[in-house]
Order: C-alpha cells, then structure tokens, then sequence
C-alpha cells in the first residue's frame, strides 16, 4: 500500500504549515501570485517597449532637426566663405595703393554688407586696417596681428573661420571671416575680413529663437576652441564647453558620433540630446531636451498601467476564490475516501467519478492505479527475462564472483571459452579455472577491487590470444563491496589493427622506409647511445639527380617507380644496423653507426655506383637510369645533436649538387666557427 500512501501524501501535503491550508487556499494564492505577477510584469513590459519607441521616436525627431539646422548654418556659411574670397579676388595691388577707394570699394559691395552685418573691413599685410564699411570705431588704422584669423590666412593662404569672440570693436558677439588679397605671383598681399554677428537672422538668428517643447533648447558647440558659439540661452553664448568626462554624450559628439542619446549634462540634468556636425566649420549642433520633460506622457501612461494591474489583481483573487470553492469539492471528497483507505477504514476500491474535467479525469487515473501497477509487473517481469537473453547473447565472458571469488552467475560464452557449460561454472574457484600464472594476478585484480571499490582492468594473452578484463565492483546498501562483476573481452584483432597502425605511422607508405618523423626519433636515440658508450656516427643525405624532369617528362607513377627503386637499393646496399629514411619528396637520409668519416665515403660512393648502375623498367617499356648526389657529415665534438649533423650533411649534399650532381661531398669542419666541403 505504500503507493497508496505517497499519492494520499501529495494530496495532503508535505509539511505541517502546508497541511494546516486546504487545498482552495494553496490555489488561489497562487494564482494570485501567477495573474498579479502577469499582471505587473505586463504592465512594466509594456512600458518600457513604448518607452523604447517614444525615445527612438523623439531621438529621430531631434537627429532630423538638428540636420536641418546644421545643413541650413552650413550653406549660409559656405555662401559666405564663396562671396568673402569672390571679392578678395577683385581687389589688387593698384587697389592697395589708394586706401581712400577702398572705402568706396567696399560700400558697393552690398552682398557683402547683406552677408556680413558686422561690417568688411581690409586689412594690410602689416595687420593694419585700411578700410572699413560700414565705419566702426578703431576698425579702420587698428592693429590685427594678434588676432587668430589674420595669423592663420597668412601662413595657409585661403580662407579661414576665426575663434568666435565679441568684437573688441562693436561689442557683438559674432565670428570672423578673412580671406586672402593676392598679388599675381600669389602671394598675400591683404586680407579681406567679414564680421558675422550671431543674431544675423540669415545665419545664427533663427538659433537664439529656436525652442523645443517647454524646456528644450539648441546650443552650436566649437570643440577647436572648447566655446558654445551660440543658444537658445543667450546666457550660455561664448561661454566654455563642458570639460570631458562631464556630459557621456558631448564626449562622444566631439569624438565624430553623430545620433541621438540620453545624458547627465554639466547642469546635472539628465536630458534627451541629439547632434549633427557642421562640415564647413566643424561645429556641433545639439538639440536638447530634458528626460523629465521628453518622457512625462512615458511616466503617466506608466502609473496608469499599474493602476490597472492592481485592480485586475484583486478582481482575478475573487473570481479564484468563487470558481475553487465550487470545483474543488469532489476532489476534498476523494482525499477523504483515500484516507479511509490508507487507515483501512475502508477496502481499496474504485472511488465515483461525476464529471469529465481535470478533476475527473485524475479520480479516474486513480482508478486504474491497481491494473495500471499489475502491468507495470508484468513488463518487469519480461523486461527481466529480455536482460538474461541480451546476456546470453554478448560475446563477451562475463562472470559474478562473491567475496570468496567463487563463480556465482556466468553466460555462455564464458563457459565456452573454458570449454565447458554454465552450469559447470557454478559454485566453482573463478582462480582455478586458469593457468596459475593467470589465475595469481586475476586474484590479485579481485583483492584490489574489494579493497579500493573501484574497476581495474587487466590485459593478458591465452592461447595465443589478447584479452581485456575489467573487474566491477558491486556495492550494496551499505556502501560495502558485495560481489564481483568480471567482464573478459578478445581483443586480439583489435591489437593487430593496433600494431598495423603503429607500423603505419612509423613507415613511409611508398617506399617503405622509415618516414622523417620516425626516422628522427631512431636518430635521436642512437646520438644518445653514442654519447652514452662512445663510438662513431656518420650520417648521409642523398638526393636524386633532375627528379623534377623524371616526374614531367615520364610521369608520377614513373616517380614513384624510381623512389621505390632508390629504398629497395638502400635497404640491399647496407647493413642491418644501418637506418634509412625517407625525409620528403626526393630526399633520403641514411644514419650509419660505428661509421667513422673515411667509411661513411666509401659506403656514400658505393650507394651511388650501385644506384648509378641500376636499370629501372617502366610499365611503357622504357628504361630509366637515374644519379644521386650524397652529403657525408661524421659526429665530431661540435655536432652535438642530430640536428647539427643533418644540417652538415645538407651542406655537403648541397656541394655535391652544386658541383655538377652524380658525386659524393663531405663536410668537412677545418676551423671553429667556419667550415669547408670537399669531395
């Protein structure tokens, strides 16, 4: 009845202040806490994607017309840049020499005058004022040297947009254009100086005007010199630009951001800002609205949405608690039943089921607990009998030894490979059904196991066969190791794929020599046995003759023909003890130990006669004879690695080639630091 018990258990509940609610209570109050947690959630979600909009909304809003003020400043300044230098360009040297005229000159200028509402005034070479329209006191015969504008159209020769100041002159704040006045070779002669003043309404006057909403205003920054040219705010005219590292977004608008974003600025007020470079000047127009102002409609829509979330909480608890009350009575009925069954009250029967909706359809699920259990038996059962056959079917030997290491269980197999039945195996020493070499480490496998609760696995050869035995513990309620689980599997022709393998790698496929990489290993080990014992030790490297013409004129096959060739003539020419390798392409390296130089040479020139003198037959009937060259280097007490000595032998076979080809060179070390080849 234990069954029984747990799903009484999971209807009462499982602790005492779950059990001291019904069940009604339980779910309204989380429903309460899903509806008025959607509720909110939904809410603030919401808010914040409208939020989202309305601040990509406001933020193109004010990128697009900060473009247009900033485009609209631009032309204006370019026009007047054009008009400035237009009119520099009339007035020469004759023109200079009669500063009475060029007052005159100037007054009919009147696209200068339209342009310029500070007045023109032309300026010599010497930074003195010549001419002025309209007059201005002090303009005309004042000193200009000092001033940026006039410095700056000197030493570039065009045109130039000064610092915007206040006029030492008119006492307007207002910026300076100056052009140049050259002679015919080019060279400066005057400058041409336009005032613009920032309540030109054609230029920045539209600026001072400008609001945007109830608090939003538009200030034009020069990040050069660190100055708000201009504002809504009259106040903030020519007055320094915020210091980096106080406004986030002015930072990144100085840096060549162009866009929108949201930002503390040096005022301490988080506004909504937007930016568009002016390029003629590299002026920044900002658009600027505070948050509180730009997202006051956000901020209301928000309260309302919670507003309503609240009230649909407290309207979603009532409705709960109306519905619960009403369709969880059957279900308080049943747990009562089940009870009387747990307790014996009552036999186990089938409990009424009166609707068809989830609390119907679980009363009816309990209902078919018992037949439901019987199945659940039944396929126990065959699933119990399907696990014997599987382990009768594996092909591996299993065992099951208990603590004295006598057979308990084992499938065929098992018996099968000890040539006799299952049967026979049981109640048997597991340790004497093996040679006693075999069965003395197979005890010692098991001892381990008891002791350490962990697998071990063993490998050992019978019968001239491989096999793997791992050893499992099994570990009962107790944590204690009860009994053995043994599993043996062949792997012999796992082992020969193995050592196939192995040879694979170590050996060259073609020509069935070592490749470079194992023949540097034998290599290595061999240098360390001479150094270890003493003794000698040449090395050759050998290189066949216009390989390159043997592969395009006859063919790859043909090339491997002669590789082939060239290992099979090593491996007849030299001893056992000697290694050959092939290191790549056409090259072979041949290590020759107890080989002192003088024989190294020789066996070098008898390779090299033999393979001279080979015949190679081609599938297409002809006959090739091919020529090497060899470099011969000896272990001496500078060539400490196998490395040194490669490369002394690849330099003699470098002489060889270098000599004509079909030779024999050795390297030979004369003066330390220095070496010479001979052959």
């Amino acid at each position: 009845m234990q069954w029984l018990q747990s799903t009484t258990y999971f209807f009462v509940g499982k602790n005492a202040f779950f059990s001291a609610l019904n069940l009604k209570t339980k779910v309204i109050g989380l429903m309460l806490l899903l509806l008025a947690g959607g509720f909110w959630l939904l809410a603030y979600v919401n808010a914040k994607l409208i939020e989202r909009d309305m601040v990509e909304l406001l933020s193109a809003q004010q990128y697009s017309t900060a473009s247009y003020i900033a485009k609209s400043v631009d032309e204006a300044i370019k026009f007047r840049i054009e008009a400035l230098k237009a009119n520099a360009a009339i007035i020469t040297a004759e023109h200079l020499a009669h500063p009475e005229k060029l007052g005159i000159h100037l007054s009919t200028r009147q696209t200068l005058g339209a342009l310029f509402k500070g007045g023109v005034t032309l300026v010599s070479r010497d930074g003195i004022g010549i001419a002025d329209y309209p007059p201005v006191s002090g303009r005309q015969g004042g000193n200009f040297v000092q001033t940026s504008f006039f410095k700056d159209v000197l030493e570039s020769g065009n045109v130039v947009i000064g610092k915007p100041v206040i006029s030492d002159f008119s006492g307007l704040p207002g910026v300076s254009f100056a052009a140049p006045v050259k002679d015919k070779t080019g060279a400066v002669i005057a400058v041409l100086v336009g005032f613009a003043t920032f309540s030109d309404p054609s230029l920045f006057g539209h600026v001072e005007s400008a609001r945007f909403g109830k608090s939003g205003y538009v200030v034009i920054d020069d990040p050069k010199h660190g100055l708000i040219v201009t504002a809504s705010d009259p106040s903030r005219i020519l007055t320094p630009m915020a210091a980096p590292g106080v406004n986030r977004m002015l930072d990144r608008f100085v840096g060549g951001y162009e866009g929108a974003g949201v930002a503390v600025n040096s005022r301490g007020v988080e506004v909504l800002t937007s930016a568009k470079r002016i390029p003629s000047t590299g002026w920044i127009v900002q658009l600027i609205l505070p948050v509180q102002e730009a997202f006051a409609p956000i901020r209301e829509l928000q309260r309302r949405s919670y507003q309503i979330a609240g009230a649909l909480s407290l309207l979603a608890v009532f409705l709960a608690w109306w519905l619960l009350r009403n369709a969880l009575r059957p279900l308080k009925k049943a747990t009562v039943a089940i009870q009387d069954m747990v307790t014996g009250k009552a036999a186990l029967h089938d409990l009424p089921v009166r609707r068809d909706d989830e609390i119907g359809s679980l009363l009816a699920s309990f209902n078919r607990l018992v037949s439901e259990r019987k199945r659940i038996e039944d396929d126990l059962r065959q699933s119990k009998e399907i696990f014997q056959a599987i382990g009768l079917s594996i092909t591996e030997s299993i065992f099951l030894l208990d603590i004295n290491g006598m057979v308990m269980a084992a499938n065929p197999t098992a018996a099968q490979r000890l040539g006799k039945s299952p049967s026979d195996l049981i109640g048997r020493n597991f340790f004497s059904l093996f040679p006693l070499e075999v069965g003395q480490v197979r005890r010692a496998a098991v001892t381990e196991v008891y002791a350490t609760m962990a697998a071990k696995t063993v490998e050992d050869v019978r019968g001239g066969r491989n096999y793997s035995t791992t050893y499992y513990p099994v570990v009962d309620e107790d944590g204690e190791c009860s009994a053995v689980v043994v599993v043996a599997t062949d792997i012999t022709e796992r082992k020969k794929i193995e050592k196939e393998l192995e040879r694979l790698a170590r050996t060259d496929s073609l020509t069935g020599l070592a490749n470079r990489r194992h023949f540097l290993e034998l290599a290595e080990l061999e240098l360390s046995r001479m150094a270890r014992y003493g003794g000698c030790l040449s090395v050759l490297m050998m290189d066949i003759d216009h390989f390159k013409h043997i592969n395009d004129n006859h063919g790859h096959k043909a090339g491997d023909m002669v590789l082939q060739k060239m290992g099979q003539s090593c491996r007849e020419a030299l001893r056992d003890i000697d290694l050959v390798g092939r290191m790549g392409g056409e090259e072979f390296a041949i290590l020759l130990p107890q080989t002192d130089g003088a024989q190294a040479q020789e066996v070098a020139e008898r390779l090299r006669r033999t393979i001279s003198a080979a015949r190679i037959a081609l599938n297409s009937g002809e006959v090739l004879c091919v020529t090497v060259s060899l470099g011969v280097a000896t272990l001496t007490a500078g060539a400490v690695s196998m490395d040194t000595l490669l490369n002394q032998a690849d330099k003699a076979l470098y002489q060889a080639k270098h000599e004509g080809r079909n030779r024999v060179c050795v390297f030979h070390p004369e003066v330390p630091g220095d070496a010479s080849l001979g052959a």
